[in-house]
Parts: structure tokens; sequence; C-alpha cells
């Protein structure tokens, strides 16, 4: 019995080695597989930082093409922008020299036509004299104005002529004073286009009509009619007939 028993605690013994002995294979095994799964994060994580630095680098030289494409449209912009302030520039310089050019050909016809408007006015019809003499006198003044444009000159110069092409199509009623028999009076003038001025005295006693040379006189009718041809031009009466007499053009005083 005793030998018996002997066995079978060797056996128990023997059984037990093993058993440890896996064990601690097994410990090692984990061990590997929880070292091998902590390299493995690690190295994911590694992974995973650089797959956010390459992002973050991506996103950036994105960035920097869209920059330098900004870059590029701004300064062919640019480009453009200064090619037509040149070509302006150079243009401005043209026209510097082309002016004291053009203000040596131009200053010269205004004169001429300021000269020309002025033997017009003293030629004409003696309708509203002071207003367009002194016009004249005006244009001559301010044609020796150094402060003053060839632009304004030549546009006050122009103005001066139509006012005066306006007076040949207007009917025009005014207040003047005109020297009858020796005496200095104040009359009214009608002036019908440019192709016949009347005046008639204040009272109504006595009329008359240039004849291109004078003024004649005209009978009580005409003055009758010289007085609504007033009232006509001043608008206090509407537009009728008038039976006014007409030099015809070309004839003799």
């Amino acid at each position: 019995m005793r030998v018996r028993s002997a066995w079978l605690g060797l056996t128990v013994w023997c059984a037990v080695i093993p058993l440890g002995a896996a064990a601690q294979g097994v410990d090692r095994a984990l061990a590997e597989q929880m070292e091998a799964n902590r390299a493995g994060a690690a190295a994911q994580t590694r992974v995973d930082a650089l797959d956010d630095e390459t992002q973050a680098l991506l996103r950036e030289y994105r960035a920097v093409v869209r920059e330098a494409d900004a870059l590029r449209a701004y300064n062919a912009e640019l480009e453009r922008l200064i090619a037509a302030q040149e070509a302006e520039t150079a243009q401005v310089a043209r026209e510097i020299e082309e002016a004291g050019t053009l203000e040596r050909e131009v200053l010269p016809l205004l004169r001429r036509m300021v000269s020309t408007l002025g033997r017009f006015v003293e030629a004409d019809a003696p309708f509203l004299p002071g207003e367009r003499r002194a016009r004249v006198g005006e244009l001559e003044a301010l044609l020796d104005r150094a402060d003053v444009t060839v632009a304004e000159k030549f546009r006050r110069v122009l103005e001066a002529y139509e006012i005066e092409q306006h007076y040949g199509h207007t009917l025009e009623g005014y207040v003047g004073e005109l020297e009858i028999d020796g005496d200095t009076r104040s009359v009214d003038f009608l002036r019908v286009g440019r192709v016949a001025l009347f005046y008639r005295t204040t009272d109504g006693e006595s009329a008359g009509a240039w004849d291109g040379e004078r003024f004649v006189p005209l009978d009580r009718r005409t003055a009758a009619e010289i007085r609504d041809g007033l009232r006509i031009a001043r608008r206090q009466a509407a537009p009728g007939l008038l039976l006014l007499p007409i030099r015809a053009p070309g004839a003799a005083p």
C-alpha cells in the first residue's frame, strides 16, 4: 500500500509540472500580444499623426496654390492697368504738346470771329445796341485773358453767335430811348426777326420804322398795329395777324 501511494504522488507531481510550463507560455504569449498591440497602437498613432500632418500640408499647399493664382490674376490686372495708365499718360502728353499749336491756331480765328460780329452789330438794325455792343466788348476782353481756357473762349464766342442767330426768328418788344425831332424820348421798340424794327412812343402819338439807314415816321393806323405787335411780343395777347410795312430785301431805303 505504501508503494502504491508513492507512485500516485509521483504521478501527480509529474502532471503539475507541464501545467505550470504551459501557463508560463500563455503568459508570455499574452505579454507578447499585448506588446504587439501596444506597438501596433503606437504605430497607428504615428500613422494617424502622419496622415493629419499630410492633410494639413495638403490644405496648406492648396491654399498657397490658390493664393498664387490670385496673385497672378492680380498681377495681370495691374499690368493691364499700368499699360492703360501709360497709354493715357502718353495721350495727355500728346494733348499738352498739341495744346500750344491748337491755341496758336484757334485764337486768331476767335479774334476774327469777334471782329466780324462787331462789324455785323454796327451794320445791323439798331435794336438792343447797348446790350449787343457790350457783348462784343466782353468777348474782346475775354480773348486777352490768360486765366481762361481756349475752350471756354470758343464756347463764349459761339454762344454770342447763337444769340445773334436767335434774333432772326423771334418777335420782341422792349423799352429804349430814341432821338425824335431833336429830343431823346422813351419809346417801345418792336423787333420782327431781323426783317423789321419799329418804334412807338408811349403816348401813341408817333411811330416809325427802320428803313436801313434811319427811322422814318409811320401813320397812326400802323402805330396801332405796332401796339398790337408789342402786346403779342410781351405775351399780353394771343398771336394774330399784323399789318406792318416790311421793306423788301435789297430795296433802297
